[in-house]
């Protein structure tokens, strides 16, 4: 699907064709067609658009969400401390590891620090990813350009470059600035690492992320005949402070994750 969609020259369009069919949207749409459906079938189209309502309440609801991730997706664990201490031995022994962060987007300008910025969601994984580095002594890579029909201005990984090294004294060995999107994050990051005898890759990104990074950077590795490991650390699946109950209320939380899981899906189903 992917190559069709560059076929068609509609790359750019990517973003716009996605939010087509991710939630909110489609029930909107639904909810629409049963306004319509009540001008003649007065049922029909109070059932519609009764469908369309709870198909949103449920979208913008947390543990649907979480529910849905897990049904969909089947992300990875988190890495443990077992985990953590195999990783040391592993880098104290000589082998070569390497941890590369994924971009999840940036901000063109921050006004508060008047230069571009990471969003949140980039800002989480950074800061995974050094964590990650301390903990096992492996070098980092931040993998991550300008977006798909985004403004053009300083890159993702260029900020946080600048991020790891002056707000948390941990450099960037690596910086991929040329991707824009998963596919390409897994076939320049490993260009820019084929030459290094790299042996294990790291991922870090969001959990409901990682399948497809996963399967990715896999395809990647065979598309080049390099002969690595890849091994996902997510990050993102820790429990929240929030009363239980709420957790079945409708939330932008909980619909931002539900566009988040429902993208991915259609992404690893697509190809794309």
């Amino acid at each position: 699907m992917n190559e069709i969609i560059s076929s068609l020259g509609l790359t750019t369009w990517k973003p716009l064709l996605t939010a087509w069919l991710l939630p909110p949207v489609p029930g909107l749409l639904l909810m629409a067609l049963g306004l319509v459906v009540c001008m003649r079938r007065r049922w029909w189209g109070i059932a519609i658009a009764g469908l369309a309502g709870i198909g949103i309440w449920l979208s913008a609801m947390p543990a649907f969400a979480h529910w849905l991730e897990d049904a969909l997706l089947r992300p990875q664990p988190a890495l443990v401390a077992e985990d953590l201490a195999d990783l040391r031995r592993t880098v104290g022994k000589g082998r070569k590891v390497v941890i590369v962060v994924l971009g999840g987007g940036r901000r063109i300008f921050a006004s508060e620090t008047q230069r571009a910025a990471l969003t949140s969601r980039s800002l989480e994984r950074l800061h995974h990813g050094v964590w990650l580095s301390r903990q096992i002594g492996a070098p980092l890579v931040y993998s991550g350009g300008v977006g798909h029909g985004d403004q053009p201005g300083t890159s993702e990984a260029e900020i946080a470059a600048y991020v790891a090294d002056k707000d948390y004294l941990r450099p960037l060995r690596w910086v991929e600035s040329s991707s824009r999107d998963t596919r390409e994050n897994a076939v320049m990051t490993l260009t820019l690492l084929h030459g290094e005898r790299v042996e294990e890759v790291i991922l870090v990104t969001h959990r409901w992320h990682m399948p497809r990074a996963v399967k990715m950077f896999d395809w990647a590795a065979q598309r080049q005949q390099m002969k690595l490991t890849v091994r996902a650390a997510p990050m993102g699946s820790g429990l929240e402070g929030q009363h239980p109950v709420l957790r079945w209320m409708p939330s932008g939380e909980g619909l931002a994750l539900t566009r988040a899981v429902w993208r991915e899906a259609l992404a690893i189903w697509l190809d794309a």
